[in-house]
């Protein structure tokens, strides 16, 4: 991507300021967990999603909420577990074009505990445990950049929990 597809500051700032702040948030946050047992990794499935596929349990950011709170209340609505985040695998810019939605996936891996529930989110549809030897076929994703997720996880991305820091202005 080159720097002309972009609005040059000289014309950003001679915009209004409510519109300045529009193009400035266009940016959506997704958390996504990963949660593998034994040789296994949950995944979900979404009805009238417009990519079709297995993702990671997990969505966008509330206003008001944290990406770690995010995280843990994506899991519980779309799978019915609890977890307890023990880090992230990474954090993940979609490449966009200039009228493409811009996302940032933050991915954190974790352990699931207690009893499964039941799941409150209504759209997903499909909530498996699949064999880590069975998901190389990137057909089967919802996008490419969940097979590349995998595979850092697979290959022991991991960061703590605690570079991600809260605070107030």
């Amino acid at each position: 991507m080159n720097s002309k597809e972009y609005i040059k500051p000289s014309v950003y700032y001679k915009l209004d300021k409510t519109l300045r702040d529009k193009l400035s948030a266009r940016l959506k946050v997704f958390c996504g967990v990963i949660i593998q047992e034994g040789d296994k990794i949950l995944l979900v499935k979404e009805a009238g999603h417009k990519y079709k596929g297995y993702d990671f349990p997990g969505g966008k950011l509330m206003w008001g909420e944290n990406l770690l709170t995010c995280a843990v209340r994506e899991v519980l609505e779309e799978t019915g577990y609890r977890c307890k985040l023990t880090g992230i695998v990474g954090i993940y810019q979609k490449d966009v074009e200039m009228d493409d939605q811009d996302y940032l996936r933050f991915i954190f891996c974790a352990e699931k505990y207690g009893r499964k529930s039941t799941p409150k989110d209504i759209t997903v549809t499909t909530v498996s445990w699949l064999k880590i030897s069975k998901l190389q076929d990137p057909k089967m994703y919802r996008g490419l950049g969940v097979m590349q997720e995998i595979k850092d996880y697979l290959n022991g991305s991991r960061y703590p929990i605690d570079m991600i820091k809260l605070f107030k202005w």
